[in-house]
């Protein structure tokens, strides 16, 4: 909401994402004039149908008369044949690297029922940071943190407990990088805290 708030009053619609909720609102911009602001949740779910007037005269959007809905999608549409002919070719040229044996696991090792609590995939995956950063020649870490919500499904027990590495990517499917850097203790303290800030829900 404060981004929303402050942004430039010349902006007259604003779309966000990324926030997982699903939210069509009106929100005052800098000069109090209000502003349509939309999220359409994740994973497609819901798709945002926004109307608007453009005045050809001022060469701008008639803000009083945008309106915005959030209209949830049915999934019985007829599949796109340009994207499943994309995602048939992406997994053909992945499979033999997917289906390499990288580990082996005794036991499923599951992630969280929610982002607010302590799991064993998120311990096994930080103890992991911490052994590949502890050395003197790869930053000398003592301590690594890893976030609940890069944690995107269970490593599950595989064939005779065979972990491949299409399971470990998506256990973890994005691109970060593992760094190394000097906290102070209450630096330490900070970040921990900020795990249990409190989100305004937008209604």
């Amino acid at each position: 909401m404060n981004i929303a708030e402050q942004l430039d009053p010349r902006i007259d619609i604003i779309v966000t994402g990324h926030t997982h909720q699903e939210y069509v609102c009106s929100i005052p911009d800098p000069e109090g004039t209000p502003r349509l602001v939309t999220s359409a949740e994740s994973y497609g779910r819901v798709y945002t149908d926004i109307r608007a007037d453009y005045d050809l005269e001022t060469g701008d959007i008639v803000r009083a008369g945008v309106e915005g809905s959030n209209i949830v999608v049915d999934r019985l549409i007829a599949p796109d044949p340009d994207q499943v002919e994309l995602i048939d070719r992406y997994n053909e040229y992945v499979g033999a690297i997917g289906d390499l044996v990288v580990g082996f696991a005794a036991e499923d090792i599951m992630r969280g029922q929610t982002r607010a609590e302590e799991f064993p995939l998120g311990n096994l995956i930080a103890d992991v940071h911490l052994a590949r950063t502890s050395t003197p020649e790869t930053g000398g870490a003592q301590i690594a943190f890893m976030n609940p919500g890069g944690v995107r499904d269970d490593l599950l027990f595989g064939d005779n407990g065979a972990i491949t590495y299409e399971a470990l990517f998506q256990t973890q499917p994005f691109g970060n990088s593992l760094v190394t850097m000097d906290l102070t203790g209450e630096q330490i303290l900070e970040a921990l805290r900020q795990q249990w800030e409190v989100v305004p829900i937008i209604h």
